[in-house]
């Protein structure tokens, strides 16, 4: 078992870990995810003519 002090450093590590995640994945993780969209997409269309 942790002591207490143990866990809540382990509860404040997640947390901040927790407000750092959404931020650096919707900037960057969005940018590549519709680029890559984009792309599948507009080749899809050219292969289709």
């Amino acid at each position: 078992m942790a002591t207490l002090r143990e866990q809540q450093s382990a509860i404040s590590n997640q947390q901040s870990a927790k407000g750092l995640w959404p931020r650096y994945a919707n900037s960057n993780q969005l940018k590549a995810f519709g680029h890559a969209t984009r792309t599948a997409i507009s080749q899809r269309l050219t292969a289709d003519r």
